[in-house]
């Protein structure tokens, strides 16, 4: 079987791949070996700051991210909540007052959409406070529990906060916009430096060259297509051999050939021991009886007598 040099994809991967073979490959320079990869070892060794800092404000900006969407998820919740109660309670007290209809179209209730995202319940927030001042300039009375200064405060902090989190999420595209162009970058040095090691190895063996490149961080695996077919070609292997243990002469033991028929024999003292089990008295024998399927009657033909046997075992014929 095959092996095959594997992508670099991760950026754990990429990592140590650049930390391995800058280090490897500085010392083989040093001991006047692999002259000809200086220039791929240079531009190797010059990516591991680079992409080691990419990988560490990847890994802030994320966190960072994860922060602050927390944080809005939180006055969102708070916001909801506010808006619901405020819709909950104008709808009870315009009922409860008799109030007029057109006090609803103040808060633009109902709606005609049904809000899904944060955005849609501070649009729908903002609404209800344009008709809190429109039903207060037309003298109806003040909303309570919740106020509108309550649900004012609680979109403000959904502004404040939405803003934060769509901050942090730009910078954290950003991180990984460059980390994916350093990742690049690291498998293009890979292709490159597997292919002039494969030129400078090209006097040795194949695992030889496979055990030098693994020094330098490239690591290996088996083709998926050559790895099913040895797999049906072992079951199929397995299923046609049979391996049985047979001893011979000599008291070792030995492996049966499969076109070898396979018998068992017994020895004769366990045969005459089998026929002794069982022994046949001549006394108290007596011929089959034929018995008959439907009422399982023993019948003989008229004018046969029951047959004797003697202890010697001649038959007799008793009329009696």
């Amino acid at each position: 079987m095959t092996l095959k040099l594997v992508t670099i994809k991760s950026n754990q991967q990429c990592l140590s791949f650049l930390r391995r073979a800058s280090e490897n490959g500085a010392l083989r320079i040093e001991q006047g070996k692999d002259l000809l990869l200086r220039p791929w070892f240079g531009k190797i060794a010059g990516l591991v700051g680079p992409f080691e800092k990419a990988m560490l404000a990847q890994l802030h900006t994320h966190a960072k991210r994860a922060e602050e969407i927390a944080a809005r998820n939180k006055v969102v919740t708070v916001m909801k909540h506010t808006v619901r109660d405020f819709r909950s309670a104008l709808m009870r007290r315009v009922r409860r007052n008799g109030e007029p209809e057109i006090v609803l179209q103040y808060y633009r209730m109902p709606h005609e959409r049904k809000p899904v995202y944060g955005d849609d319940w501070h649009q729908l927030g903002q609404w209800l406070l344009d008709g809190e001042a429109k039903a207060l300039s037309k003298g109806f009375p003040a909303m309570t529990n919740p106020t509108a200064d309550e649900l004012t405060a609680s979109l403000n902090a959904y502004a404040d906060l939405r803003g934060n989190a769509e901050i942090a999420d730009r910078r954290y595209r950003e991180a990984q916009d460059v980390l994916v162009d350093l990742r690049k970058e690291t498998q293009l040095a890979a292709r490159g430096l597997a292919a002039n090691l494969r030129v400078l190895l090209h006097d040795k063996d194949t695992p030889t060259v496979r055990r030098i490149m693994r020094t330098y961080g490239f690591r290996f695996r088996g083709r998926p297509e050559e790895e099913i077919e040895e797999t049906v070609e072992r079951k199929e292997l397995d299923s046609n051999r049979e391996i049985d243990e047979v001893a011979n002469d000599t008291g070792q033991s030995t492996t049966a050939d499969e076109d070898e028929p396979r018998t068992e024999e017994k020895p004769k003292s366990s045969v005459s021991r089998e026929l002794n089990e069982a022994p046949i008295d001549p006394i108290s024998a007596d011929p089959p009886a034929i018995s008959n399927e439907r009422n399982d009657v023993i019948r003989r033909p008229p004018g046969v007598a029951r047959r004797a046997h003697t202890p010697h075992g001649v038959p007799s014929i008793s009329t009696g």
